[in-house]
């Protein structure tokens, strides 16, 4: 009954006609719809980065999230409303909203979306998201177990093991979700969890020593930070070893250790910056009492002397 297509295709539609009403065909009803373009508001092609659907999903985008923002394209609800679930857009839609105007992909609009989707996510199903990037990566390797789901739920659900390659250390499910939550709010796509929580799966990191350094602090203040941080963290016991202890322990010490070599009092990162790349190697990362309470007490303190010998 409805020919749906491209704007591209208007100048066909009138020879198409013309060749049904010869044949006595009944013509159905054609709709056009405004092209997707680039950022430069050319026809959307390979060289603007468009992919086909499995690519996208291939890449770490959710359903849900590109179904969202294709309805947008050319296309516009009554209210300022971006969110739209698939029964919601089905409610919501109707062909008299469709703009005539070509519609923008843009790329942004579409990792905007698919960060909301993902951190709508439960630890449950966003691991499950993840764990598939992470053997891509060559992180990990896993094999299946038989798991009792909640009695609100009922049956068996299958369940992964995993083990870190490097280390050849079984990773429980658990952890796996807490490894996942701490990036939740950051991922704009799924892939992205391989790059940002390598550290996690790494026997040892390879980093420059120089990126230890805090502002103008020098390779001695440094292995004085990391030499406090090993001390105070060793005094916590292994029952008490959680972000929140190990935050408040920290914060003690980082108060009178930057009066101690001389610097800013109260400027705690002469003490947590040093503490984190330790941990993580990196520039940028989640908050390093978060890091440790996942990676270990063991681990923890391993990593922070490792650090220590770089400086040696």
């Amino acid at each position: 009954t409805h020919v749906i297509r491209g704007e591209d295709h208007i100048p066909n539609t009138p020879k198409q006609i013309l060749l049904q009403e010869a044949l006595e065909f009944k013509s159905p009803k054609y709709l056009h719809l405004p092209l997707i373009l680039g950022m430069d508001r050319s026809k959307l092609s390979k060289r603007h980065g468009a992919m086909s659907v499995l690519e996208y999903k291939k890449a770490g985008y959710l359903p849900e999230a590109l179904i969202n923002f294709i309805a947008f394209l050319g296309w516009s609800p009554k209210s300022e409303k971006q969110i739209f679930s698939l029964s919601s857009l089905i409610k919501e839609f109707s062909i008299d909203r469709i703009q005539k105007s070509g519609a923008v992909f843009n790329h942004q609009k579409l990792d905007f979306l698919n960060n909301f989707y993902i951190r709508q996510k439960n630890p449950t199903e966003l691991a499950k998201l993840c764990f598939p990037y992470l053997v891509e990566a060559g992180f990990l390797e896993v094999e299946f177990k038989e798991e009792k789901t909640p009695p609100v739920i009922g049956g068996t659900e299958i369940f992964p093991k995993f083990i870190i390659k490097e280390t050849k250390e079984i990773l429980e499910w658990e952890k796996l979700e807490k490894i996942c939550l701490l990036f939740q709010e950051r991922l704009k796509k799924l892939s992205e969890i391989s790059v940002l929580a390598d550290f996690f799966f790494k026997k040892e990191l390879i980093f420059d020593k120089e990126l230890l350094k805090w502002k103008k602090q020098t390779e001695e203040e440094v292995k004085k930070a990391l030499l406090a941080v090993k001390d105070a963290l060793s005094k916590i016991k292994d029952k008490e070893w959680t972000k929140e202890k190990i935050l408040e322990i920290l914060m003690e010490r980082a108060q009178k250790f930057s009066i101690e070599i001389g610097k800013e009092p109260g400027d705690r990162g002469y003490l947590f910056w040093p503490f984190r790349v330790a941990l993580t190697g990196k520039e940028a990362s989640p908050p390093p009492q978060e890091i440790a309470e996942i990676l270990g007490k063991k681990e923890t303190l391993k990593r922070v002397e490792d650090a220590i010998k770089m400086l040696k």
